[in-house]
């Protein structure tokens, strides 16, 4: 029978009172005895940690625990994209384009290994902050609408952020 655990808010008192959990409620421990994965939607402080050991007994509060964080290893995994600018780029020269959007902040720290990808040519990042991502258009040949996508790493799965329109400027 396996033990469980819930966050309890410092403001819900000194009871365990599982209707109170903070995040995503109750959750089983694994195997090992002691591990459990929790998912908050924003950091929180002054949790403390109800456990209880097998399904017959009550929970326990502890106040002092010790707790790890894990994020994701794709820094765009929180990242939101809005738009880009221009959404067109004359054929036979190299256009900078700006990717909008938020969270981008992970990415900043690893722009050596950020990927433009456009249609199916892959351009490194020329910079990035926390909202913008700059990248140089390849020079098309031809008319054309290509998908403009981002990836972590070269052989990462790229994300489709947008399009993008190489037109006839003569």
């Amino acid at each position: 029978i396996a033990d469980a655990a819930f966050w309890l808010p410092s403001d819900a008192g000194s009871v365990c009172d599982p209707t109170l959990a903070a995040g995503d409620g109750i959750k089983t421990v694994g195997a090992d005895g002691v591990s459990a994965t929790f998912t908050f939607e924003v950091v929180r402080t002054g949790l403390r940690l109800c456990y209880r050991f097998g399904a017959t007994r009550s929970f326990t509060l502890f106040a002092a625990v010790a707790t790890s964080v894990v994020l994701p290893d794709d820094p765009f995994a929180y990242a939101k994209f809005t738009s880009i600018l221009p959404t067109g780029a004359a054929l036979n020269v190299n256009t900078l384009v700006t990717i909008y959007g938020s969270g981008f902040e992970p990415a900043v720290s690893k722009v050596a290994l950020i990927r433009c990808i456009f249609g199916n040519t892959l351009v490194s990042a020329v910079s990035i902050n926390a909202s913008q991502i700059v990248c140089l258009t390849p020079a098309a040949q031809q008319i054309a609408t290509v998908g403009v996508s981002l990836a972590a790493a070269v052989g990462a799965e790229p994300i489709l952020v947008s399009s993008l329109d190489y037109y006839d400027n003569a």
